[in-house]
């Protein structure tokens, strides 16, 4: 009786077995066929740094604008700020620090000359309110330009460059 019973449970548990690894397998292939669908769904991610994105923007003509939305994806709007209308390498400085203080605005990392800088907003804030803040802190270093004196300008630079 007991050699039936090993046969029995060694039949079922072979079959279990077996069941198992096709369950496994089955579960596997549905799973990669979800992320492959989910992917090709996907809005594809604006990228600042792709070498086309270079090369659209590289001679970008600002027709005398500070401030342009020029790309938009899913979750992010993307502006290019004309930096050459900071005169200075202090105004440059004090509107990279002032844009980090928003809190919103995150400057990417891109090819293009230094004569650009890429900003990165979140879609839930309307062109209009970020181009209009741009200009504001644009006015807040020209501001401050002319209240520090050339001495204090170079102090402040030394100072952000070494952390104080």
């Amino acid at each position: 009786m007991s050699t039936f019973l090993v046969f029995i449970h060694n039949l079922f548990y072979l079959d279990y077995c077996k069941m198992r690894t096709k369950f496994r397998l089955a579960f596997f292939l549905l799973g990669l066929l979800g992320s492959i669908s989910a992917s090709s769904h996907a809005q594809a991610v604006f990228d600042p740094r792709s070498s086309e994105t270079i090369m659209k923007y590289k001679d970008f003509d600002f027709a005398g604008k500070f401030a342009v939305l020029v790309e938009k994806d899913g979750e992010s709007n993307y502006f290019l700020v004309d930096v050459t209308k900071l005169s200075t390498q202090f105004e440059l400085m004090y509107f990279l620090k002032l844009t980090g203080e928003v809190g919103y605005l995150a400057l990417t990392d891109h090819g293009l000359t230094k004569q650009k800088a890429w900003f990165q907003v979140n879609k839930k804030y309307q062109e209009a309110e970020i181009l209009e803040m741009f200009s504001e802190l644009k006015n807040k270093v020209e501001a401050k330009a002319t209240l520090l004196s050339e001495t204090e300008k170079e102090q402040w630079i030394k100072d952000s460059v070494s952390g104080k």
